[in-house]
């Protein structure tokens, strides 16, 4: 026996597959039993409820005897016993016990001969319990089955079960296992105590109400603080740097002086128009008192351009010391390393910014930009101040992308509602985020996939 069982076990595990691991089992105890044929056959262990397939059948035999063999295998696998055609080997059974069924037994022996079907043990699945066995072996032989039999042969298949189990889980799928692994905790939840039962299934519950709730849904952007209002001073006209009064970061009253221009040039050019203007008008006297009405009127004429002129210089002169046009700070120009430097007329020195009130820039990805429409409200957190966010409102959403770190993002513009921390300066960066409407958690979550998906099956089909 122990000879037997060890061979049988040599051939099963040599066997490259699960079929070719039946096959050499039906092999084996063919002629080792006198069986006239030896049929193996197993459910799939990720789906029990499968129909029952016939793995080997030694030697070869027609399709209605098939059948019928496998309806054996079914009966003793339901069953989950070994049963034989002879009813007399199904007495023996405690008092008050049902007998077991063996009619599909019987059938198959119709023919002649006597028939024992032998369930196989499960490999410790979910599924593993009395009437859920995945496999069984069917002999067919002339010779009567003894209870010896019987009992010899299970143990001997309860030794090659292990073997035949090994065969038929390297040859599932991974989807196969998935099953066979969610089957199996299903199971265990289903036989484990009830406590555990309710707490998977409230939390189950509490997790599904946090997904359909509705809950903001939002749009996200990098920000930046601007001014309301910046004004730019440029230079006047050409000249040299002369003074600087103010620096970037500085806070400035409106009509401080700010950078002074050098303007010895100035003034020499409105000494000397102002010395023409008193020149003509000499000339226009002396005209007048010989009654030359000639060359009074062109005495007259050079004398309103010497003074047009004059204004001029007053003008440049004037504006040779540029002031903030606002209370503000400074955000922009430090020209302090540039005292003596040349400037062309237009050139911009400075930058001021208005601080008594700011707006939010918010850069939103051409994905998001058609959920922002002006009045929607939301929250910005500054890096500088991490520990506070503050509440802003969409004023406008500009009409043209421009391309940010390859990506398209449109500029959208907010002001700040509420009171301001001091602490705020134009130029700062953040994040924020626009609340655009109320939507269950599962849908906003799932949005920006959706999304992908769908741009990506455009480029695929389009």
């Amino acid at each position: 026996m122990a000879a037997h069982a060890l061979h049988l076990l040599g051939e099963v595990m040599a066997a490259p597959g699960a079929d070719a691991a039946a096959q050499a089992l039906a092999r084996v105890l063919q002629p080792a039993w006198g069986a006239d044929a030896v049929a193996v056959g197993w459910r799939a262990a990720h789906a029990p409820d499968a129909p029952t397939r016939l793995a080997a059948c030694e030697p070869a035999v027609p399709q209605e005897r098939r059948d019928a063999l496998i309806a054996a295998l079914d009966e003793a696998m339901d069953q989950g016993c070994a049963l034989t055609s002879d009813p007399m080997k199904q007495t023996g059974a405690a008092p008050g016990t049902l007998l077991p069924v063996n009619l599909a037994q019987r059938l198959a022996a119709a023919g002649g001969g006597h028939v024992l079907t032998v369930p196989l043990p499960g490999d410790g699945g979910a599924d593993d319990r009395p009437g859920r066995a995945h496999g069984a072996v069917c002999l067919c032989r002339a010779a009567p089955w003894t209870a010896d039999d019987v009992e010899r042969l299970s143990h001997l298949l309860a030794a090659a079960a292990p073997a035949l189990a090994l065969r038929e889980a390297a040859g599932r799928s991974a989807w196969q296992r998935v099953r066979q692994d969610a089957r199996e905790a299903w199971q265990r939840l289903r036989s484990g105590p009830a406590r555990w039962r309710w707490t998977l299934g409230a939390s189950g519950a509490a997790l599904l109400a946090a997904l359909l709730l509705p809950v903001d849904a939002e749009v996200a952007g990098r920000a930046r603080i601007e001014g309301w209002q910046q004004r730019v001073l440029a230079a006047p006209a050409d000249g040299f740097l002369q003074a600087v009064h103010a620096q970037p970061g500085q806070a400035v009253r409106a009509g401080q002086v700010l950078v002074d221009l050098a303007d010895r040039d100035l003034q020499i050019e409105r000494a000397r128009w102002a010395s023409a203007l008193a020149q003509h008008e000499n000339s226009y006297a002396a005209a007048m008192a010989r009654s030359d009405r000639g060359e009074a009127a062109v005495a007259l004429a050079r004398a309103a351009e010497a003074e047009a002129q004059l204004a001029l210089a007053d003008a440049q002169l004037q504006r040779a010391q540029l002031t903030a046009p606002l209370d503000g700070v400074v955000i922009e120009g430090d020209l302090s390393q540039r005292i003596g430097a040349p400037v062309k007329q237009g050139d911009a020195l400075m930058t001021v910014a208005d601080t008594r009130r700011h707006r939010v820039i918010v850069e939103v990805d051409e994905a998001d930009i058609g959920r922002v429409q002006p009045g929607q409200r939301g929250t910005l957190a500054v890096s500088a101040l991490p520990w506070r966010t503050l509440d802003l409102q969409v004023q406008r959403v500009t009409p043209l992308a421009r391309a940010v770190d390859g990506a398209n993002v449109y500029e959208v513009e907010a002001r700040l509602i509420g009171p301001l921390p001091p602490e705020l300066r134009p130029g700062l960066l953040g994040r924020a985020e626009v609340v655009t409407a109320r939507e269950p958690l599962l849908w906003t979550a799932a949005r920006a996939g959706a999304t992908r998906l769908r741009v990506l099956a455009w480029r695929w089909t389009g």
